[in-house]
């Protein structure tokens, strides 16, 4: 039976210790959810078990052949594989191409087989992703955030792999493609293998995992879930104590002081795309000193919203925004005039969409560019180091984008659109993948952001975001607006 076995391993930076003699074996036919806090290791965890970082100490024996030193080909070789959380694709490639790219079927003097490659890639996507409808001869630099995910997890399979590493794998995932997912990896448990998922999402890991490593303070405990008997809320309490939680709460306070500004103001917003969801007659305000919560699921309207609001729709939609800055106000027709990024930029907004990998920032870039972006100031490099400091992530302004974590890319994102002072700030899910008290300190600077005077528009999904600390919460459903009590 397939073993992954850790022992004694450790993991130490000049300026922390990240992993402290972690012990932990893994078997095939389970799934293990690995729980932490942002910056808690598991990144560097599953890192470590792909062999694209060294241990300071400590041995990993695979299939009983131990390493001191596992490298990225050792463990290809032993069957593990690992999706990451923004998975990078060759841009110029389709998604098909990217799923065989280095093991591509061949005819006589190396020549790629296409047919083989069709087959094959469409029997792997029958196999395991049936009921999910994937664009797989589209060009990988035109996928969304979901269908990268996917792309790069029949790529995994592709390589069939005894243990499967999944980081943050439902991030990016309505609830639709949720379920298929997860099916998919219970299909592989049954099969034999064994699957590691990095989450926030307590839910998920009560519900699938068979067994729940949580992994504080450079060390982990293991609970045994397998009869399913441990339970989000016991998570959640093992995280964070009760009176603790108790306080935080305590602490919040509904921002319900007198906007003197509309600063955003939509009316009868629609759009009616050929495929997806479609919004009809969407109407708020949005005044100074206010946090304004619109709910709802990605798939059901809420990514067109965001879409539209933010400047990224380039689809026919019909209605209008008011836009107020510091200097004028402008109103668009939405059928005759387009509302770009720039426009809202310009006149004091900012915003963090939904997907922050690819539309607030690269993989391709350096932390710097990323910082940099939209700042005018004569010191870029100090500005970087700045906003590094505030975010408090440990990264050099040179390295490159994909070497943060989900939780330091947000971190850093947010910190550089709070830097520009902004008079409208637009979040998209922006307590997806917190923990409790991380969730709650950055709600509660939220409502601090406003009572400054900032005029705050949070799309989150249902149940995601504390409404009862919001001045005004809607539901969107059905593609209309219906106001919620607090």
């Amino acid at each position: 039976m397939f073993t992954v076995q850790v022992s004694n391993l450790c993991k130490h930076f000049s300026s922390k210790s990240v992993l402290n003699n972690i012990s932990v074996t893994f078997q095939a036919g389970k799934v293990y959810a690995l729980l932490g806090e942002n910056g808690a290791g598991k990144s560097t965890f599953a890192s470590i078990l792909t062999g694209s970082q060294r241990p300071s100490s400590g041995t990993i024996c695979i299939d009983g052949e131990g390493f001191q030193t596992l490298t990225t080909a050792d463990a290809q070789r032993m069957g593990i594989c690992i999706v990451h959380q923004r998975p990078l694709l060759a841009s110029s490639l389709t998604a098909r191409e990217n799923i065989v790219l280095g093991s591509e079927p061949q005819l006589p003097f190396g020549i790629i087989n296409k047919k083989q490659i069709f087959k094959l890639t469409e029997i792997l996507k029958q196999t395991y992703l049936s009921e999910l409808e994937m664009p797989l001869n589209t060009q990988s630099a035109y996928l969304t955030a979901d269908m990268r995910f996917f792309t790069a997890y029949l790529a995994a399979l592709y390589k069939k792999p005894k243990l499967l590493i999944l980081d943050e794998p439902t991030a990016a995932l309505d609830s639709a493609e949720k379920q298929i997912l997860f099916s998919s990896i219970l299909q592989l448990v049954q099969e034999g293998k064994s699957v590691i998922i990095i989450t926030h999402n307590m839910q998920e890991a009560a519900e699938y995992a068979d067994a729940i490593i949580i992994l504080e303070y450079g060390q982990i405990q293991t609970i045994n879930n397998h009869n399913k008997t441990v339970t989000a809320q016991i998570l959640k309490d093992r995280f964070v104590e009760k009176k603790e939680t108790e306080q935080t709460e305590n602490n919040f306070s509904v921002c319900n002081r007198v906007g003197k500004i509309c600063v955003f103001q939509t009316e009868n917003i629609t759009a009616l795309p050929r495929e997806g969801a479609a919004i009809r007659n969407i109407s708020f305000s949005l005044y100074t000193s206010h946090i304004l919560l619109i709910e709802g699921q990605r798939e059901n309207g809420l990514q067109l919203l965001e879409d539209i609001i933010t400047g990224m729709y380039e689809g026919k939609c019909s209605g209008s925004i008011r836009l107020t800055s510091n200097t004028e106000t402008q109103i668009f027709n939405l059928a005759t005039q387009h509302l770009t990024c720039g426009i809202l930029r310009k006149a004091g907004s900012a915003i963090i969409p939904f997907d922050r990998t690819y539309r607030a920032s690269h993989p391709l870039l350096t932390v710097e560019q990323i910082c940099c972006a939209g700042y005018h100031g004569k010191n870029p490099l100090l500005h970087t180091k700045h906003l590094i400091e505030q975010a408090q992530i440990k990264i050099q302004p040179h390295e490159y984008a994909a070497a943060l974590s989900g939780g330091m890319l947000q971190r850093l994102i947010l910190e550089r659109e709070l830097s520009s002072a902004p008079l409208l700030l637009i979040l998209s899910d922006p307590l997806q993948g917190l923990d409790t008290v991380k969730a709650a300190e950055l709600a509660q600077r939220f409502q601090q952001i406003a009572y400054n005077g900032t005029a705050v528009l949070i799309l989150a999904a249902a149940g995601q975001y504390p409404r009862q600390y919001c001045t005004k919460s809607y539901l969107l459903s059905d593609g209309t607006l219906k106001e919620q009590k607090r």
